[in-house]
């Protein structure tokens, strides 16, 4: 019984992250100790670490303000992409200087407190 469960548990893993496994709405990460022909096993909770880690990451790749990717964010992506062009298919990239916008951006950030 418990094999089935470590077994179902490490179909879902979770990108990005060593060991560390989706289980409904938390993640666990497991480790193995291997002495001889036994093997020890320990299921961490580390749930709050990993969104905690997803958060800082949202907004270091994010605008806060449109919600799309900021220069690293779309750098960051792209390159995680075009390093398996076989999952793409065809693709195209769209960029829009939006420097005009400066101004109008500036004064919406100073205005939320952004």
């Amino acid at each position: 019984m418990f094999q089935t469960f470590i077994t179902a548990l490490r179909s879902n893993p979770v990108d990005g992250e060593t060991s560390v496994f989706s289980l409904k709405d938390r993640y666990v990460k497991l480790e193995e100790l291997n002495k001889d022909d036994e093997i020890l096993g320990v299921v961490i909770d580390v749930t709050e670490d990993v969104r905690r880690r997803r958060q800082i990451e949202a907004e270091r790749d994010y605008d806060p303000l449109t919600g799309l990717y900021n220069r690293r964010g779309l750098e960051i992506r792209l390159s995680a992409l075009l390093d398996k062009p076989e999952t793409l298919g065809c693709y195209a990239v769209i960029m829009i200087d939006a420097d005009e916008k400066m101004y109008e951006n500036k004064k919406k950030r100073k205005e939320s407190g952004i």
